[in-house]
């Protein structure tokens, strides 16, 4: 398209012409086809077959639109192979493990499988003339979406590697995954105002375990594009495809973001900067944007992290948690179908001890408390009740305690279960609409709770209904 919208004529004179006309139409001429190719294509991957395949590709797009008469006038014309080698272009290796892996380590012949499995790659070596002038100019792909640790952690590397990974791309412990340090290579490999895109899971956007890398993507380049949920074949996680520009933002500049199919909005790539957590937030639409806005600039407003504490109710063996009392050592207990907004239901039973719990909160005391709030974890709206009896929680549930405020809980409930806070919860926090909502504790904290000027009700204070007037609700 860019010959053609400058004089394609032109392009089409001289010893190697760039440009053939095909009736009324033009085309790159192979030998055009070719110098792109070899002169700015480039690939690495970790599997050999994967190398030839790729190759292949590229050369049978060499020679797309060709018949066997202009393949015979190429090659009469340049005495020159028509296909190039692409040895030079597209390597095998280990994108991520470079040979400084083998430092102070000691390597026998016993190695030589681990060694051809690893496959260490030097960029520096292998690209040497590109890297010299400071990386790609455009650095693309789709990265393994690999988690190395949990759930559904796979073993494709060892120990080492692992600590290898952590330490070279200064990724996260908690929950590694390979998508996380290819991102940081990308960044690596794209030089000053080249371009970097890549598709990812959306979790990148928002999940914790990426914090220290989006406030790097953020400091280091500038956000062109963030589209949430673009389909991929044979994939079922919601997706994230973005575009960064490796150069120095203004504090004007605007971010695309957009649900795939559905209208763009535009965000100051500062206000990313300045969330708590670098989110690479987006919203339905305008209109709710500039709700959680007005909402979020208001004065006086604390989080829940600010009022009080919070934490999910003791792990225990599902089996063990019954409806029906069967031994005297068993407690009241509380899951998340026991609670509607402003009452507490039908409970369960449960022998609070070491072998019968499985992790969360364990301390009795914290579980037991009294008074605090009780909200499910589930929902795509927030469910809280009060509790001043100290029944033990289950960890279906949240609980707010330890009240540093003068605001009294039950105040504080009527808040948590406004339609307010479920529309903030709902534009804000709630990603995954399709599948089962659940409150993040992280979002749980960051709940905005207005402070106005007014004479917050103690505890013990009489009240007519559920609670006393609220402001602004």
């Amino acid at each position: 398209d860019q010959y053609v919208a400058d004089d394609p004529k032109k392009w089409s004179k001289g010893k190697r012409p760039r440009l053939a006309q095909v009736g009324n139409d033009w085309k790159l001429t192979i030998d055009e086809r070719k110098r792109i190719l070899l002169t700015h294509m480039y690939g690495v991957d970790i599997d050999a077959q994967a190398v030839e395949v790729t190759k292949l590709s590229l050369l049978l797009k060499v020679l797309e639109g060709e018949d066997e008469q202009t393949i015979s006038s190429q090659m009469a014309l340049f005495q020159e192979r028509v296909l190039p080698n692409l040895a030079r272009n597209i390597k095998c290796g280990n994108s991520l493990i470079g040979s400084d892996f083998y430092e102070g380590q000691q390597l026998t012949l016993l190695d030589e499988e681990e060694m051809y499995r690893i496959n260490v790659f030097d960029w520096d070596r292998e690209f040497s003339e590109i890297i010299k002038v400071g990386g790609f100019d455009v650095v693309i792909g789709n990265p393994p979406w690999i988690s190395l640790s949990g759930k559904f952690g796979n073993d494709i590397h060892s120990l080492s590697e692992m600590r290898y990974l952590i330490q070279r791309f200064q990724g996260n412990t908690y929950m590694p995954n390979m998508y996380e340090y290819f991102v940081a290579q990308g960044l690596n490999l794209t030089k000053h105002h080249g371009f970097f895109g890549f598709i990812v899971p959306d979790r990148l956007g928002f999940n914790d375990q990426f914090i220290q890398l989006r406030k790097r993507i953020l400091t280091e380049s500038e956000i062109r594009l963030l589209m949430y949920k673009a389909p991929f074949p044979n994939i079922t996680a919601d997706t994230l495809i973005f575009v960064f520009q490796k150069e120095e933002w203004g504090k004007n500049h605007l971010v695309s973001i957009s649900e795939y199919g559905k209208p763009e909005m535009q965000r100051l790539q500062n206000e990313l900067l300045e969330h708590p957590t670098y989110a690479f937030e987006y919203f339905e639409d305008v209109e709710s944007m500039q709700i959680i806005s007005r909402i979020e600039s208001l004065p006086n407003i604390e989080r829940i992290y600010d009022i009080c504490d919070s934490t999910s109710g003791f792990g225990g063996k599902s089996t063990l948690i019954q409806k029906v009392q069967t031994s005297p050592e068993q407690i009241p207990a509380l899951k998340g179908d026991s609670i509607r907004r402003y009452e507490i239901r039908d409970g369960y039973w449960f022998e609070f001890k070491k072998e019968n719990i499985t992790g969360r909160t364990t301390d009795r005391n914290k579980l037991g408390t009294s008074p605090k709030i009780l909200l499910r974890k589930t929902g795509d709206r927030i469910i809280a009740t009060y509790d001043n009896s100290g029944i033990f929680p289950e960890q279906s549930l949240y609980f707010l305690y330890n009240n540093r405020t003068q605001m009294d809980f039950r105040f504080l409930l009527g808040i948590l279960n406004s339609r307010l806070l479920t529309y903030y919860y709902r534009a804000k926090s709630l990603t995954n609409k399709k599948s089962i909502a659940q409150v993040k504790k992280k979002d749980l904290d960051l709940l905005p709770i207005y402070f106005d000027n007014v004479k917050f009700p103690r505890s013990g204070q009489k009240r007519d209904g559920h609670t006393q007037c609220l402001p602004c609700l």
